[in-house]
């Protein structure tokens, strides 16, 4: 079964979505005092677990958004020169996408086209289970 049920680069180029982005998912606790504390009587006494908790998310990026929890990219296949030159040859501007979706920047690793990571920069690959098939990370 083939599904072309997807996005599309323009009404001029169909695409058929052969691969999807990887999902990862990650179970955060973080426990604070056995009540509700004030911040007028308690504040900068008693770690606060929210700003515990955003020190933690924060800590998963550095700062040009590559990932950094441990093993994460142990699966990882860089794109051949080929492959980043198809992406690079698909017409997309950059401008007129940010301007619709009215943001100013794009984050993204230096190195990837901003087309290429919304979902083409890097493959996974099931190399440790032996399996050759790769799907987008």
């Amino acid at each position: 079964m083939l599904s072309a049920d997807g996005g599309q680069y323009g009404e001029d180029q169909p695409a058929l979505c052969l691969a999807c982005r990887g999902l990862c998912t990650v179970q955060i606790d973080v426990q604070g005092a056995n009540q509700d504390l004030h911040s007028g009587v308690f504040g900068g006494a008693v770690a606060n677990p929210i700003a515990a908790l955003v020190h933690i998310l924060a800590s998963l990026h550095d700062e040009n958004g590559r990932i950094l929890v441990p093993g994460y990219y142990d699966k990882v296949v860089e794109l051949s020169a080929a492959e980043r030159q198809a992406i690079a040859d698909v017409p997309f501007d950059e401008d007129a996408f940010m301007s619709g979706l009215g943001v100013d920047a794009l984050p993204g690793e230096p190195g990837y086209t901003r087309w290429s990571a919304a979902g083409c920069g890097r493959r996974w690959s099931s190399r440790a289970s032996g399996a050759a098939s790769r799907a987008t990370a």
